[in-house]
């Protein structure tokens, strides 16, 4: 039963969370205001580590004998740290920008697409900050001796910051430049390239500490190996989820969607949910679920879809259909005019401010957007606004 009457929508709009609205809203606006190059309505940078990536730098240091398993530990925390710190940055100017360090590696969230080449370019500057870092490190612990506790922990801890970095040129997961390698593949290829880079990447590892002589290379070859790892079971699971029928009841929950089938688009949706095992394929069937609950008048379904979806994934047509879903006209009028004022123009988002302005009693706005965006709309969608009683223009 879908759950769109006015007083449950109202109760449900009161007791909504305001913060986590207020993060959906800034993850929406976010692209857009740096595409356009406009001031962040709030900017900066935080860290989240997960277990995962804890339990996998103890792991990985290890090998280790004394107290050097802990110094590496920490070093490899802080190779990776320094190695993110430029793309966090960069990131952090389009909003708040968060570096993730989980299981499969380091990921930073809120940053926006890149060109490849701008890609490496800040892997090559966290690569020569931790070289900076790794070389003073050094000749500060030279001055208590060479034969020092001091100097041999020194050493640990620079060829840690000194290899990591240097290993995400290498077009290999779970580095960098594998990863952005990575994006071009189709699963079954990306599946193949993942199970090749972990062949590489431990016995390569190996050979190099035998040649140079340096234990302390083996954490960085080990939490590599890791990270490698669980990037593979990712990607085997959704070279799964495309064997096992979940990728294609995405998409024809997607195309039920599109065709404003909304109770088949959710049950095709929550089927899928329950064969999907990679986090790429739930995402996009959380998202397609919201969309069939916002259509069906289901808020509640669609404010715990919405929740399970990442930042990233937050667009403002979504966030807008769902406050009009809840009872919040004037907070989607505003989001979407804001987003409009950072040059943000689609079929879409034209279509529902003009449907918002008229639901709003503002019919001379609505007309008007109308005409302004006519050559955006489709005669189907002039058909149904003149049915509404808005004037639209012919789109030449």
């Amino acid at each position: 039963m879908s759950s769109n009457r006015p007083g449950l929508r109202a109760r449900l709009a009161m007791s909504l969370s305001e913060d986590q609205v207020v993060a959906w809203k800034r993850a929406a606006m976010a692209p857009l205001r740096a595409a356009a190059g406009a001031r962040p309505a709030r900017s900066g940078v935080s860290l989240e580590v997960k277990p995962g990536f804890l339990l996998v730098c103890a792991l990985a240091a290890l090998p280790l004998a004394g107290g050097r398993a802990g110094v590496a530990a920490l070093a490899l925390l802080g190779a990776v740290l320094l190695s993110e710190v430029p793309a966090l940055l960069l990131a952090s100017r389009g909003g708040l920008a968060t570096l993730t360090l989980e299981a499969s590696g380091p990921r930073v969230r809120g940053e926006s697409p890149r060109h490849p080449a701008s890609v490496l370019l800040t892997a090559a500057l966290g690569s020569v900050l931790s070289l900076l870092v790794a070389a003073l490190l050094h000749r500060l612990a030279a001055r208590a001796g060479l034969e020092s506790r001091a100097y041999n922990l020194a050493k640990v801890v620079a060829t840690i910051l000194v290899a990591w970095p240097a290993c995400q040129l290498l077009p290999i997961a779970p580095f960098r430049a594998g990863s952005l390698m990575a994006q071009y593949l189709p699963p079954p290829i990306r599946f193949v390239w993942c199970t090749l880079s972990i062949a590489v990447v431990v016995p390569g590892g190996a050979l190099l500490v035998a040649l140079t002589k340096l234990p302390s290379l083996m954490v960085v070859v080990a939490a590599s190996a890791a990270f490698a790892l669980v990037t593979w079971r990712e990607m085997a699971n959704q070279l799964r989820d495309e064997n096992n029928g979940a990728a294609r009841l995405a998409h024809e929950a997607e195309q039920g969607v599109q065709r404003g089938a909304p109770v088949d688009a959710i049950r095709l949706a929550r089927t899928g949910l329950g064969l999907a095992r990679s986090a790429q394929l739930r995402g996009r069937l959380c998202l397609v679920l919201a969309w069939g609950a916002i259509g069906d008048g289901d808020i509640f379904l669609a404010h715990a879809a919405l929740q399970q979806l990442s930042p990233e994934a937050m667009s403002v047509h979504l966030l807008a259909a769902y406050l009009r879903a809840c009872g919040r006209l004037s907070e989607a009028d505003e989001l979407l005019l804001k987003a409009r004022k950072l040059g943000q123009r689609t079929r879409e988002t034209t279509k529902l401010l003009i449907e918002l302005k008229a639901a709003r009693g503002e019919q001379q706005a609505a007309e008007a957007l109308a005409e302004e965006d006519a050559a955006l709309l489709s005669s189907e969608d002039q058909r149904a606004l003149r049915d509404a009683g808005c004037r639209v223009a012919s789109a030449s």
